[in-house]
């Protein structure tokens, strides 16, 4: 309650979003309410909940901030970086080393931008790293995989297209 006349008897906010887990929705139900009756929040003033689904650990349970089980998002970016080195490693054991790792760092990077971003808001998930660097289907580097092999097709195309006799009409090379 404090906290909400502080942002709007202080900070004279006229609209207060909490972003929180979900399952703080009634809690949060009720301090608005509560606020409401008190004469805290003027009518015009607009006080939300956005919920967000709850990140679950590998053992199925949700992962509790206050006793550190949460991972930094710069840490997360480092073993995603570090887990997409060694599959390239694996299948390009000839690359150079700095090409692997820009390579490595690309896809670590797209597969936690994705797999955040495909997600529900509202709904849960779990964190494993087996499915956030997943190859196939719907995932990050699956896509940048996809999406590379496609980009070289349509390279080797125009090669193969400038070197044919029978050119593609003017209308098609757009």
């Amino acid at each position: 309650m404090a906290a909400i006349r502080y942002r709007l008897k202080d900070l004279k906010a006229h609209r207060v979003i909490y972003v929180v887990d979900a399952r703080q929705k009634s809690h949060f139900a009720n301090r608005f309410s509560v606020a409401h009756h008190a004469g805290y929040v003027a009518p015009e003033v607009r006080t939300e909940h956005v919920g967000f689904g709850v990140v679950l650990g590998g053992n199925g349970k949700p992962r509790k901030t206050c006793s550190g089980g949460n991972v930094k998002l710069s840490e997360l970016f480092s073993e995603a970086t570090r887990r997409a080195c060694d599959v390239v490693a694996h299948k390009n054991p000839e690359m150079d080393e700095r090409e692997r790792r820009a390579i490595a760092k690309t896809v670590g990077f797209g597969a936690v931008k994705y797999f955040d971003l495909v997600k529900n808001r509202c709904a849960g998930y779990s964190s494993e790293w087996v499915i956030i660097l997943y190859l196939d289907g719907n995932t990050g580097p699956y896509l940048q995989y996809a999406y590379s092999r496609t980009r070289s097709v349509l390279r080797r195309a125009g090669e193969w297209n400038n070197a044919s006799p029978f050119r593609l009409s003017e209308r098609w090379e757009r």
